[in-house]
């Protein structure tokens, strides 16, 4: 039976945890508990729990949790789910048959996965995903680029699971959009980016990084190599398949002109 909790994050998460951007260092230890048995989180994507998750954050709740857990780890698997009957108390999400709600930022989300599923989520995972939320704000995509950057820096600078975690591999599909939404645009860093992103995480943000490379590839003149990314794209979500074949009918017709 499945059964419903709330809790309140902050008493949860340690305050030397806490998401603060100017103090995420490497001296902040990463996600170093991992469960001893089989985690599987479900996050409600019913349009009550979707549309009160805040929009800050790219991808929703869903996205923000699979950064917070290093999900090279076997044994936690994230995924999708329908309306769990607690839509007044949403966002919400099931660990193991049990419901918890109020899932409405980074540190809710951690607290859960802390006292639900013995996590440990690291203060630079949190800081992380806060600064990708920042940098999604700028409209000048040199400014998001240059924060990114920061946050790819960080992650690289650990030299553990964090730099080859999921969330390293979105903060490298977003620089890659900016690499592509600047002027000039810039498709060779779109493509180094959104590659690495692919060889961290070939699930990450439902195969996004896969209609990156093809876009990239289109601009660079590869158009059987952005056909072939544009199939992976629609292989990864099958969501999009009919919006890929459009992709796929207008790359055809621009090769054979």
């Amino acid at each position: 039976m499945t059964s419903f909790h709330t809790i309140k994050a902050l008493s949860v998460v340690p305050p030397n945890k806490r998401p603060s951007v100017a103090g995420a260092s490497p001296a902040t230890h990463p996600q170093s508990s991992s469960p001893s048995s089989n985690i599987n989180i479900k996050v409600c994507q019913n349009k009550d729990c979707f549309k009160n998750f805040p929009t800050k954050y790219d991808g929703g709740l869903i996205q923000t949790i699979q950064d917070l857990v290093v999900l090279r780890t076997k044994n936690v698997t994230v995924e999708s789910s329908g309306c769990l009957s607690q839509c007044s108390h949403g966002p919400n999400i099931c660990v193991n048959e049990r419901v918890f709600g109020k899932i409405n930022g980074v540190l809710a989300a951690a607290a859960v996965l802390e006292v639900a599923a013995n996590i440990d989520c690291s203060g630079i995972l949190m800081a992380a995903i806060e600064d990708m939320a920042t940098a999604n704000k700028f409209n000048d995509p040199v400014q998001k680029i240059k924060h990114l950057t920061s946050v790819i820096e960080s992650f690289q600078q650990q030299g553990d699971a964090t730099a080859t975690s999921t969330a390293m591999a979105h903060a490298l599909i977003l620089r890659a959009d900016a690499h592509l939404e600047s002027i000039p645009q810039n498709p060779e860093e779109a493509l180094k980016d959104a590659l690495l992103a692919t060889n961290l995480n070939e699930h990450v943000s439902n195969g996004k990084a896969w209609r990156i490379v093809g876009d990239a590839k289109e601009m660079m003149g590869d158009i059987p190599g952005a056909m072939e990314a544009i199939s992976t794209w629609a292989e990864k979500n099958v969501l999009l398949s009919a919006k890929a074949k459009k992709e796929l009918d207008r790359l055809s017709k621009k090769l054979n002109t």
